[in-house]
């Protein structure tokens, strides 16, 4: 890949009361040589995007779904001045400095949470698309026209919803705002402007770039998944974090404290 110029920021989110592995996590992005670190309050997240969306009904979001607003902060602080978001669960890999410096011919890298496409046994972990793109670490030059494309369709797909007066479900996250509509809106933007059908044409394990868009495979972001193929070849091993699926706004973990998971940097294991 040519050399570029990345957008060295970093952005993250979190509640205000958290647990210490959290901030061990959310540590090891800060003080990286030539990046800057910016961390955002929940409730300060929410008041940038009542600001900047003002068709969207935050009083509503916040009440009956609140990690709808986080999923749009991501999108649209990633769209408005460019960087790395990354979730509070998720620990920097040693190997990040060095991928990105190998990646920097990218004004979007994003990577692969799941290909369960053509494997039977990797099924049963439940996920929104066969082939999922991961939207717990995203990163993107400022104005990129892609992160233009994903904002608009998710704040129409919402505003619309809105309209609806039943409360707004779990299930309806994956598709609002979530992994559903994250990936369908990558995949239809590269159909637009690259002429490419991911589902059809990628290989499980390999990294790909679509004009100025790089696609990575699982073990980039999400190395510490038991499923959905190592690299192949050699040449794909980027490896920017690892992430640890807590999952706080679940509605099976609601008020729980999350434990520190007990394998740090291993594949959790996939239950037979």
């Amino acid at each position: 890949m040519q050399p570029g110029k990345l957008t060295r920021i970093i952005w993250q989110t979190a509640q205000q009361e958290r647990s210490n592995f959290i901030n061990e996590f959310m540590d090891t992005w800060k003080g990286i040589p030539g990046w800057e670190y910016n961390f955002i309050e929940n409730s300060d997240a929410v008041e940038y995007l009542k600001s900047r969306l003002l068709e969207l009904n935050f009083t509503r979001i916040v009440k009956e779904r609140e990690i709808l607003a986080y999923d749009l902060f991501r999108y649209a602080k990633i769209y408005d001045e460019g960087g790395l978001y990354v979730d509070s669960d998720v620990e920097k890999a040693d190997e990040f400095e060095n991928s990105m410096s190998r990646l920097s011919g990218c004004n979007v890298i994003l990577g692969l949470e799941a290909d369960i496409r053509n494997r039977v046994s990797w099924r049963k972990v439940k996920m929104a698309r066969d082939l999922q793109i991961c939207q717990w670490s995203l990163y993107a030059a400022p104005k990129h026209p892609m992160m233009k494309f994903v904002n608009e369709r998710i704040v129409e797909r919402l505003r619309y919803r809105l309209e609806r007066l039943e409360e707004i479900g779990y299930e309806d996250v994956l598709e609002l705002t979530g992994p559903g509509i994250w990936t369908d809106s990558v995949k239809d933007y590269l159909k637009l402007t690259a002429g490419v059908d991911i589902d059809n044409q990628m290989k499980c394990g390999k990294s790909y770039k679509y004009n100025d868009i790089c696609i990575l495979n699982i073990n980039g972001l999400a190395l510490t998944a038991p499923h959905s193929c190592g690299f192949e070849p050699e040449s794909d091993n980027f490896i920017l974090s690892y992430h640890y699926f807590l999952g706080s706004w679940k509605e099976s973990n609601k008020g729980k404290n999350p434990s520190k998971p007990k394998h740090l940097r291993k594949p959790w294991t996939l239950i037979e």
